[in-house]
């Protein structure tokens, strides 16, 4: 178990460095999204990973379980500053109430986005202004239990009318899966080998 007085060391021993960030070109065939992966401390001194249910009104990723973020737009400096600035759309959670303290590798989505996502420690659980138009729920899940590997596991997951073969993880709450979940294996991976 990683309590919460160790994550801050731990993360910053496994993620890679932060960069600028600078909005380089992703492609024609790529949309460029910057995503926040809040890891929070917890009264009782565990840890947890905030997490949000999208709407079905949004025009992307539809009722998936997701990090706060979203599209690039015209005068972020950097992809930080697009998590940041989107996490303060979606949730209300203030850029400066976030410790930054390093990426995971991008990420290709079969949707058709180049997503880079940033991980940032909150003290506490902040408050929060959910926008009713992009987030259903806002999710606290314990890291302990997604980081338990019976949670992560072949399912299947319907997508656009098609059924997919994914691996997923599926912990009494909505099932995480697609990029989400591949960046959630991704920082476990790394935890487990530090």
């Amino acid at each position: 178990m990683i309590g919460s007085g160790d994550i801050e060391g731990v993360l910053r021993r496994v993620l890679d460095p932060l960069d600028a960030g600078e909005i380089e070109g992703g492609g024609a065939d790529r949309m460029l999204a910057g995503v926040l992966v809040p890891v929070v401390k917890e009264k009782d001194g565990s840890v947890s990973l905030m997490l949000t249910l999208r709407t079905e009104r949004v025009k992307h990723h539809k009722g998936q379980m997701s990090f706060p973020g979203g599209m690039v737009e015209k005068g972020d400096k950097g992809f930080l500053e697009t998590a940041l600035r989107e996490t303060q759309e979606e949730i209300g959670l203030a850029p400066d109430s976030v410790k930054v303290v390093g990426r995971l590798r991008t990420y290709d989505t079969i949707t058709g986005f180049r997503v880079h996502p940033y991980v940032g420690v909150l003290d506490s659980r902040p408050v929060i202004e959910v926008s009713e138009e992009e987030i259903e729920e806002v999710y606290y899940v314990g890291l302990d239990l997604l980081m338990d590997q019976g949670v992560y596991r072949e399912t299947s997951v319907e997508w656009e009318g098609v059924r997919l073969e994914v691996k997923a993880f599926e912990w009494g709450g909505p099932v995480i899966w697609g990029a989400t979940a591949n960046m959630l294996g991704d920082l476990f991976e790394r935890m487990r080998r530090a």
